[in-house]
């Protein structure tokens, strides 16, 4: 059973003292590239290619554009509507996917994404973070997407999903390390709103799969719509912790659901 608000208040109050001096903008959680010992940064070069390649293949298959502004279909924000979605786009995607699961470029990079390892170092915390949500993160929910829709396994959310998984993971990477990918990063770092609804869209009624056969079927409930951070840069420092607190929660669940309050 989902807490009620009251309880959910007392484990994380509201009112709490801010120190800081500046607003925060989603940095502080990034190393650079040269940080990294030099296999782990081959190896999540290779992963970021990867993901690129995926992303762009998936972005033209579902009619949806690289930059902002509204989409043919009715996309709006560089962001799919399964509603709005046409059967056709849907069914290219899926072929882009089902092409993906067979491709042993996918395959070596994901291998790659395991072998990290980070610096066992006890002072190079943000480091060892980087890496861990380089290999977790939306990453392993991709992965097993991926397979599910090249093994035929396949509904139109699923489809959708894998693009959201793809584009948030791209970020989540661009947060924690500042070189990899200058120009987008630096399209991270310009004025944006980011509202509520981006949460809400690709969390609402999903099923949260990982490895080893362990899902959830994520519940969603705000009493709140609006604003959440003005940067891609801030947003992804969001998903950062929210991906992380997903994948935990799938694995402990008890029930198969999971409240997202």
């Amino acid at each position: 059973m989902p807490l009620d608000e009251p309880a959910l208040l007392a484990l994380a109050p509201v009112e709490l003292p801010n120190l800081r001096v500046a607003r925060y903008g989603g940095e502080g959680m990034a190393v650079r590239m040269t940080d990294l010992p030099e296999d782990d940064a081959r190896r999540v070069r290779q992963l970021y290619v990867a993901l690129s390649t995926l992303l762009g293949e998936l972005r033209e298959a579902l009619c949806i554009p690289a930059g902002d502004g509204t989409a043919p279909g009715g996309f709006s924000n560089g962001s799919p509507d399964v509603q709005d979605t046409t059967t056709e786009c849907i069914d290219d995607a899926r072929k882009v996917l089902v092409r993906t699961s067979k491709d042993l470029k996918w395959r070596e990079a994901l291998s790659a994404a395991r072998a990290l390892r980070g610096s066992a170092r006890p002072d190079l915390v943000v480091q060892r973070q980087a890496v861990h949500d380089i290999r977790g993160g939306a990453l392993a929910a991709l992965a097993l997407t991926v397979d599910l829709v090249g093994q035929g396994r396949v509904t139109t959310s699923d489809v959708v999903r894998a693009f959201y998984l793809t584009r948030d993971h791209l970020k989540i990477m661009r947060n924690a390390l500042e070189d990899i990918d200058a120009p987008a990063r630096a399209r991270d770092t310009t004025q944006r709103e980011h509202g509520t609804h981006l949460l809400f869209e690709k969390w609402t009624s999903v099923e949260h799969r990982l490895p080893n056969d362990r899902a959830a079927h994520v519940r969603v409930d705000s009493n709140y719509e609006g604003p959440v951070s003005q940067r891609c840069l801030e947003f992804s420092a969001l998903d950062r912790v929210l991906y992380n607190l997903m994948n935990n929660a799938v694995r402990f669940t008890r029930d198969g659901m999971v409240d997202l309050h």
